[in-house]
């Protein structure tokens, strides 16, 4: 392992600042370097702090379906002292991955009863009366129903994300009903709710937010997307692409060339802006756009493979935003190089100073990329319904 990267994190997931444990215990569970990984997932899912306990459960969902990530997501969702808004959360996990079956999604539902009945706020209800009604309880569902037409939904994204991919198409009316009651904030994200669940209100309100001249609205409702890879969303995204609005035109070219869709020119023109958030994005988005246009084992697996003009333009990309004068901006860079094996020892070498970068995110992220480079691959086993 790469020590210093190591010591990093070490000292990060034990820092006082939420933020900064968080953003430590997340990059620890997601990379699992080390055999006794399962105790970062502990610590991130016990830590006092709701935010921790949060990116404890999305980096443990993202190793689903093994069981010891059942196991605890499943305990997050029996404790009574955690949040529902966390407990529902990892319920709805455990009920996307589809793997594990009917007979254990049907077990669930008691202990998501009991998370909902832990509070007596409607809205605190909510994450859990989503995935009752994911699960077939009629109330949940009648009740979940009656709170989104009054437009009394809470100022939670991760709530959006399920309700979003809850496939609760019978929820349609009543958000439709609800979106002139909705607060400000949720407007655009309870649009992206309906496009998902096949509304085409929710298209329409979104192509009204492309086209917004006060640019806010577009980048929101992109970022919603940004990560729901349909090939509905997509072309919901191409017509971002032909916005008038420079900001929002430019963010979905990119997201479109990270899916494979677009023109390496775009992202070689984003490194190359003055704008820092535009740099932000080519860095982030370079990886993707590699992963989406090529078999990157296959590429390293055979260095002497011709590989075209277009993986001239992205090592370029990630050459120039390497020596980046925005240290998050270099991180991001870092770590999409990383994931297209261009992320040499020498270029490893010099990443080693931003480990004592003052910004913690850089920090974290730098480390994570080094220590990424030199972690083995940890074997995870599958789940097996009845031993859980």
């Amino acid at each position: 392992l790469h020590a210093k990267a190591m010591e990093v994190l070490d000292a990060s997931a034990a820092d006082e600042d939420p933020m900064v444990r968080g953003m430590a215990l997340r990059k620890l569970i997601e990379l699992r370097p080390s055999p006794d990984w399962a105790a970062w997932g502990q610590r991130a899912t016990w830590d006092p702090e709701e935010w921790v306990q949060r990116q404890g459960v999305e980096a443990i969902a993202g190793h689903l379906p093994d069981s010891e990530s059942v196991n605890q997501l499943r305990g997050v969702l029996e404790r009574a002292n955690v949040s529902p808004f966390v407990r529902c959360r990892a319920a709805m996990h455990l009920v996307q991955a589809s793997s594990l079956g009917g007979e254990f999604h049907r077990s669930l539902l008691a202990s998501v009863q009991e998370a909902a009945a832990s509070t007596r706020q409607p809205q605190n209800r909510s994450p859990c009366w989503v995935v009752g009604a994911v699960l077939g309880d009629a109330d949940m569902a009648t009740r979940l129903a009656a709170m989104l037409a009054d437009g009394e939904v809470p100022l939670d994204l991760m709530f959006v994300d399920d309700l979003g991919r809850s496939d609760l198409s019978d929820m349609v009316e009543s958000i439709e009903s609800g979106m002139e009651w909705f607060e400000e904030p949720m407007e655009i994200p309870m649009a992206s709710v309906l496009f998902r669940l096949g509304s085409d209100l929710g298209e329409a309100r979104m192509t009204t937010a492309f086209r917004d001249p006060m640019v806010e609205p577009g980048l929101e409702a992109l970022d919603l997307l940004a990560n729901v890879r349909t090939e509905r969303t997509t072309r919901l995204i191409e017509v971002a692409s032909r916005s008038t609005v420079e900001e929002v035109q430019l963010y979905a070219r990119l997201i479109l060339t990270s899916r494979g869709k677009g023109k390496w020119q775009w992202l070689d023109e984003a490194a190359q802006s003055n704008d820092r958030e535009t740099r932000l994005w080519a860095a982030q988005f370079v990886g993707d756009a590699a992963e989406a246009t090529w078999d990157l084992e296959e590429l390293q697996a055979d260095l002497s493979s011709n590989r075209g003009e277009d993986w001239q333009v992205a090592n370029a990309v990630v050459d120039r935003l390497l020596g980046d004068s925005e240290w998050l901006v270099v991180a991001e860079a870092a770590s999409s190089a990383m994931r297209m094996g261009v992320l040499s020892r020498e270029r490893a070498n010099k990443l080693e100073v931003l480990l004592l970068a003052e910004d913690a995110e850089v920090r974290v992220a730098i480390a994570a990329v080094l220590l990424n480079g030199s972690a083995p691959k940890t074997l995870t086993t599958p789940v097996e319904e009845e031993t859980i």
